[in-house]
């Protein structure tokens, strides 16, 4: 099934969620929406990826 949709769509996968990947890692969840809706208008989202979570440092 995966291999018949269309050329603009990408899978990713969250290897330690289920249902509710938003609610089991909201952080990877919500930077990959970020990047997701600052893709350029037209740009293909299968460069998108899991990235690792975001660390703030403390000065």
């Amino acid at each position: 099934m995966l291999a018949t949709l269309p050329e603009q769509t990408h899978q990713v996968v969250f290897e330690s969620s289920g249902h509710f990947p938003m609610l089991d890692e909201p952080t990877k969840y919500h930077r990959l929406m970020a990047d997701f809706l600052s893709l350029p208008s037209g740009e293909s989202p299968r460069q998108l990826q899991l990235k690792e979570e975001w660390k703030r440092r403390i000065r």
